[in-house]
């Protein structure tokens, strides 16, 4: 049971994570997402790459999801990307109250892949210490 919860919560950490990939095909997928405006090219490109990296990190969750070899490392990844998100949304002055829902959306996550680590905690526990 413990087993089923813990790939549960990495798939579903994982896909939250990876949706945002859809954002690489262009403006109008970026700007559904988001709910902003990318006129400028340059912000576009990095929002893209944002999205491609997002990608990466949702990749590396799902295969963690039935991996647990690489769950420490994946779990460190996502917990990065989301908490520095939530971080930055609180602190950077006169952001959009439209990002609120993905910082909502990251926060929730960081509390998912929190409990699915407190779940794993034993078997990471001697990863960490065999390593």
């Amino acid at each position: 049971m413990r087993a089923k919860a813990i790939i549960f919560l990495y798939l579903l950490v994982g896909l939250i994570n990876f949706i945002p990939i859809l954002g690489v095909t262009g403006r109008a997928k970026l700007e559904a997402l988001y709910g902003a405006s990318f006129s400028s090219a340059d912000l576009l490109l990095l929002m893209q790459h944002r999205a491609l990296l997002l990608g990466i990190v949702g990749a590396f969750l799902l295969v963690a999801a039935f991996h647990p070899a690489f769950r420490p490392m994946a779990a460190i990844a996502g917990m990065a990307s989301m908490v520095g998100f939530d971080v930055l949304y609180l602190i950077v002055p006169g952001v959009s109250g439209r990002l609120a829902g993905v910082a909502t959306i990251d926060a929730v996550a960081v509390v998912l892949l929190a409990v699915a680590i407190g779940l794993d905690y034993r078997r990471v526990r001697n990863a960490i210490d065999n390593h």
